[in-house]
């Protein structure tokens, strides 16, 4: 872990505070500390408004982590592997996850990107240069922007946003709470972020009180037994089977996939529940593109174990996400003269009719400043099947 905030000395400096606290939320031990200092502080209200709401916001998005945190420590415990990992330990053999020394993967379903500079005045976005692996597509959690894998990528992110990337084939349960409460008692819901693409596997392992529970194992303590839920993701297929023992309720959160499937289907122990799930198009977080989010619940009198099958149909595939309504947003943020925001959008407008790379060649040759055109290349460049639509 790491004092957030630098605990002693320095300087005030609240984006750096809050890039500090994002930091902290993707990491092994979350932890505020500050020495006794009329002008050093930990709590979030005390910092200015922009950066005490998103400092808020990413702490109670560390609260919902706690059921992945919890699971991944259990079985880190015993498989000997840690929750960081530099990217050389999964790609020894690539040049490229040597020269990232800050980037790293967080459990088996998480990459993340540290921001450490500050944001650019003009365009409002911080960057950070990243590398992706091959062999994988990759989803930003925050934004639910598609990126191809096996390249080096340049992220600009506002202060809201954080650059942290689910490859195709992962699986990550969260609290589905909003703002969950204090302590860390078992949730009450569940909310289970997929990235189809590839086959997945992800478990959700909990404490349980009585040793007599029957769908308990035994941990390493004699007096604890932990219950595990079991999710499994079938490419081939497009079925998600999650394997549950009550009848606490689950959302299913698919990123990027913007559509609902027309054969969806959805069944508890084989009966088709299809009808009584709520089944939307919605955003994970605020600035995040439309995914498809499927809300289960089950009577009290489900059994303890039961199984959930969720068909999205043969070889789902991330949806194709258009980059304009994101791009729209950055421009309109933009510092600049209208005549350049005009120039800008006009270019991206016309990207339908005279191809991607005609766009992109005329945003290169503007000759603007360093900075401004280089968040509206990342969005068009992200995912290659672009080039094939435009």
């Amino acid at each position: 872990s790491h004092d957030i905030g630098g605990h002693i000395f320095g300087g005030r400096d609240d984006e750096l505070v809050t890039r500090w606290v994002q930091l902290g939320v993707f990491s092994p031990i979350f932890r505020l500390h500050s020495s006794d200092s009329k002008w050093n502080s930990k709590e979030p209200w005390l910092y200015r408004s922009e950066c005490g709401k998103v400092m808020s916001e990413f702490m109670r998005l560390r609260h919902r982590m706690v059921p992945f945190l919890y699971t991944q420590n259990v079985l880190g415990s015993e498989q000997d592997e840690p929750l960081v990992q530099p990217m050389y330990w999964s790609h020894p053999d690539m040049e490229a996850a040597y020269e990232f020394q800050n980037q790293y993967t967080f459990g088996p379903s998480l990459l993340v990107a540290p921001i450490v500079q500050p944001r650019n005045p003009v365009t409002n976005f911080a960057a950070v240069k990243a590398w992706l692996p091959a062999g994988k597509r990759y989803v930003d959690v925050f934004t639910g922007t598609v990126y191809d894998g096996d390249r080096e990528i340049v992220f600009y992110r506002r202060l809201s946003e954080y650059p942290v990337l689910a490859p195709e084939g992962s699986i990550t349960v969260l609290d589905e709470a909003a703002a969950p409460a204090n302590g860390c008692a078992n949730p009450d819901a569940f909310e289970a972020i997929v990235v189809i693409g590839q086959d997945a596997k992800s478990s959700n392992i909990e404490s349980v009180a009585d040793d007599d529970d029957t769908n308990a194992r035994l941990s390493s303590s004699s007096t604890t037994c932990q219950r595990e839920m079991v999710l499994r993701f079938d490419q081939a297929t497009g079925t998600l089977i999650a394997e549950l023992n009550d009848a606490r309720s689950w959302n299913f959160t698919f990123l990027s996939l913007g559509s609902i499937p027309s054969d969806l289907r959805i069944s508890d122990d084989g009966v088709d529940i299809t009808p009584t799930a709520t089944v939307t198009l919605k955003p994970l977080f605020e600035s995040q593109t439309q995914s498809l989010r499927i809300s289960c619940k089950f009577p009290t009198s489900t059994p303890a174990k039961h199984t959930l099958t969720i068909t999205l149909g043969p070889d789902p595939q991330l949806g194709i996400v258009d980059p304009r309504p994101r791009l729209e947003q950055m421009i309109m943020d933009f510092q600049i003269d209208f005549a350049i925001k005009d120039r800008l959008w006009d270019a991206i407008k016309k990207m339908r009719e005279k191809g991607l790379s005609s766009c992109l060649g005329t945003l290169m040759a503007f000759g603007l400043k360093e900075g401004i055109v280089e968040p509206v290349l990342e969005m068009l460049v992200a995912d290659r099947r672009l080039f094939l639509s435009a």
